[in-house]
């Protein structure tokens, strides 16, 4: 009888952590402010550190270094030649998508343990997210409509490419 108590409770907070999932992938901007979407991420990210064990944490981070180096090393030679030809070395971008990814994946780590997920699964969910993506983008492809809505707000600056 527990079991099927815990199953219904895992069913209830699956449609959130989809939502979630979605939100990480797709990184929509709602609002005025540009700093409030990297603020919701880092919020998800230690909800996501709040729910695992140190050692899940220290696993998951393990097998991200390589990418954190890449990405890092990328940076400091980008930001080095933007200074040298007096450009923005956008720094704070940079640092943006190694956030981005962390969260992703501690979300990945959160599904794996907490849903009893295989690897197949957690990577099934995530297509299913790309599914609904690509939905979105052939709506906006076949609408002319909504596409040109979309771009004109683009241009103005409500909304950020």
């Amino acid at each position: 009888m527990i079991e099927v108590g815990s199953q219904a409770k895992n069913k209830c907070w699956k449609p959130l952590l989809f939502l979630v999932g979605f939100y990480l992938i797709y990184q929509p901007n709602f609002w005025a402010n540009t700093y409030l979407p990297m603020i919701v991420t880092l919020g998800i990210m230690m909800s996501c550190v709040l729910v695992l064990s140190p050692y899940e944490i220290g696993l998951t981070l393990n097998r991200l270094k390589i990418f954190v180096i890449g990405v890092s090393l990328s940076m400091v030679y980008f930001a080095f030649r933007a200074l040298l030809v007096d450009n923005d070395p956008r720094i704070i971008q940079n640092t943006a998508i190694i956030i981005n990814v962390i969260a992703l994946v501690l979300w990945l780590e959160v599904l794996r343990k907490y849903f009893q997920m295989s690897a197949e699964q957690v990577l099934g969910w995530l297509l299913w997210l790309v599914v609904i993506q690509c939905f979105f983008a052939l709506v906006m492809l076949v609408s002319s409509g909504l596409r040109a809505a979309i771009l004109a707000r683009t241009a103005a600056g409500i909304i950020e490419n």
